[in-house]
């Protein structure tokens, strides 16, 4: 998924959307070729999580809906601090599925690389100090049998 501008609507959702009764869409954060993710409010422990959509047009398919639930499922059993919690899964009013996570502040690595004014290569022991936890995460995914096919700066 990429960043986009918090303010451009998505064409499947938009901010004040309300999905399943109790998730209020505030602002997009990213848009990427199977769905959308927003900042959501959640109006019944009044707090904000992340929830992802898939486009209304892939939606319907059991093979879009049966791979989110895969993901969901899979994060969710997986505890380690360098990986999302998921907090629910479930479908919308026409029958998308979505999951909601907790919601990160900060920037992703594709932004810090792409930051306006920043000087050359970022120096290497501040790459370890962020890569090592990310390595951490997946070798505990993976002594799960759970692969994160989608690795990217943007991910991070």
């Amino acid at each position: 998924m990429t960043a986009v501008d918090p303010h451009t609507p998505s064409a499947d959702y938009g901010p004040g959307d309300i999905i399943a009764s109790k998730y209020r869409l505030v602002s997009l954060v990213a848009e990427g070729g199977m769905g959308t993710v927003w900042v959501a409010r959640n109006l019944l422990l009044d707090n904000d999580v992340a929830i992802k959509l898939i486009r209304r047009d892939l939606a319907h398919s059991q093979q879009a809906a049966k791979r989110l639930l895969t993901e969901a499922r899979a994060t969710a059993q997986i505890d380690h601090a360098g990986i999302v919690k998921v907090h629910d899964f479930g479908m919308d009013r026409g029958n998308n599925p979505f999951i909601v996570m907790e919601l990160l502040k900060g920037e992703t690595l594709y932004e810090l690389m792409t930051r306006p004014g920043r000087p050359g290569a970022l120096e290497p022991t501040y790459v370890v100090r962020i890569i090592l936890p990310v390595l951490e995460a997946l070798h505990v995914a993976h002594q799960q049998s759970t692969v994160h096919r989608d690795i990217k700066p943007d991910n991070i």
